[in-house]
């Protein structure tokens, strides 16, 4: 009877830590607050490149497998999307790379490339491309480039690269 005991009392407990621990997987870990980069003033200037962007985005249609492609410059920061369909999705990677390759041995040199196959992010980056060409008729040109910057900054984080 002691023996019966003292398997039961040990199986309790198993069962209130299980279920302590339990609990406290539903409520997850606690996200950490995204820090934000320092936004960008008003007296910033944003250089925006859309001859290089077209010329980027050239080089990367010509990479076997990419059906369509956009690309953005601001600044330094050269962001390019590629649309890949059909079996050439199964080399996402390479395809990225030889893109990614290609581009960085015609920019200029601090240029920083970042370039996605993701369907979300090239859409995105079409969005910018196009509001860059309305924005060039504006006549708040550079308030509409900071946050179309800003938008993009966003963007390439989300790229990781």
């Amino acid at each position: 009877m002691d023996f019966k005991m003292k398997k039961f009392a040990f199986a309790m407990i198993i069962l209130l830590l299980l279920l302590n621990t339990g609990c406290s997987a539903l409520t997850g870990p606690e996200k950490k607050p995204r820090t934000e980069k320092a936004k960008s003033s008003p007296a910033e200037q944003v250089q925006v490149d859309p001859e290089a962007a077209g010329r980027f985005k050239q080089i990367a249609q010509k990479v076997k497998g990419v059906d369509e492609a956009t690309a953005v410059v601001i600044n330094k920061d050269i962001s390019v999307a590629l649309k890949v369909s059909g079996f050439d999705r199964l080399r996402l990677k390479q395809i990225r790379e030889e893109v990614h390759d290609k581009i960085t041995a015609t920019a200029v040199k601090d240029s920083q490339v970042h370039v996605t196959t993701d369907k979300k992010l090239f859409s995105e980056i079409q969005k910018l491309e196009q509001q860059i060409k309305v924005s060039a008729e504006n006549k708040e040109f550079n308030k509409e480039m900071v946050r179309i910057k800003s938008k993009l900054s966003k963007i390439n984080e989300d790229m990781q690269g």
